[in-house]
C-alpha cells in the first residue's frame, strides 16, 4: 500500500511540473485559472497522501479545507473577477511562451541541482523538494513576467502553492490551526486584489502595471 501512494505522490509531482510549464506557457487567462487550480488541488491532497501509515483526521480535515478554498471558492472568486471587470480572454506578455518555457526549464535543472544539497526525511524526496521550489519559481515568474495584474494575482498564488508543499516538507506536516490562518491571509489577499483589479479595470479599462506607472499625482 505505502509503494502505490508513493507512485501516487510522484505521479502528483510530476502532474504539478506540467501545470507550472503550462501556466509558463498559456496565453489566456481562463487556461491559467484552470491550471492553477489542477494544481491547487493536487497539493491540497500532499496531507493525505504523506500521512497514510498513521490516519491522521487533521490531516484529513486539512485537505478538505485546501481543496473547498483553492479547488472552488478561489477558482469562482478569480472567474468572477474576470466576468465583472470584462477582462479579455488574451493577455499581454512581456516574454513570449517559448521564452517563458525555456527559461522554466532552466528554473527546473536548477531546482533539482538545489534539492540535492537540501536534507530531506521520508515520505519526501529530493524529487519533492525540486517540485517545490520549482513552483515557488514559477509563481514568482508570473509576478514578475506578466505585465497583467490579474495574471500577478495568479502567480502570488502559485507562489503560496510552493511555499504550502515546502513547509508540508520541512515540518512534516502543517497544524491545521496554522494553515487555516496562513490560508485565510491568503483569501483576505485575493479578495483584495481582486477588488483593486476590478477598480483598475472598470477607471482605465486595461489591467497593463507598465501603463499604471506613467500615472502621476
Amino acid at each position: 500500500f505505502g509503494v502505490v501512494m508513493s507512485q501516487i505522490m510522484n505521479i502528483s509531482l510530476v502532474l504539478i511540473i506540467l501545470s507550472s510549464f503550462y501556466l509558463l506557457g498559456a496565453r489566456h487567462y481562463k487556461a491559467l485559472v484552470k491550471a492553477f487550480t489542477l494544481q491547487a488541488i493536487l497539493l491540497s491532497l500532499m496531507p493525505i497522501i504523506t500521512n497514510t501509515k498513521n490516519f491522521s483526521h487533521e490531516a484529513f480535515y486539512l485537505s478538505l479545507i485546501l481543496i473547498t478554498a483553492k479547488g472552488v471558492v478561489f477558482p469562482w472568486v478569480l472567474f468572477r473577477t474576470m466576468r465583472k471587470g470584462k477582462i479579455s480572454a488574451e493577455m499581454k506578455l512581456l516574454i513570449s511562451p517559448a521564452k517563458s518555457i525555456f527559461l522554466g526549464l532552466i528554473a527546473l535543472i536548477f531546482s533539482f541541482w538545489f534539492s540535492t544539497r537540501f536534507p530531506v526525511k521520508g515520505p519526501f524526496t529530493s524529487f519533492t523538494i525540486a517540485v517545490a521550489f520549482f513552483t515557488l519559481l514559477s509563481g514568482l515568474f508570473c509576478i514578475i513576467g506578466r505585465k497583467s495584474a490579474f495574471s500577478q494575482v495568479l502567480g502570488y498564488l502559485i507562489f503560496e502553492n510552493g511555499i504550502f508543499l515546502l513547509a508540508l516538507i520541512l515540518a512534516r506536516g502543517i497544524p491545521l490551526m496554522i494553515e487555516l490562518g496562513v490560508l485565510f491571509d491568503v483569501f483576505a489577499g485575493l479578495i483584495i486584489m481582486t477588488v483593486a483589479i476590478g477598480h483598475i479595470s472598470r477607471e482605465f479599462e486595461h489591467l497593463d502595471v507598465h501603463s499604471l506607472n506613467q500615472l502621476k499625482g
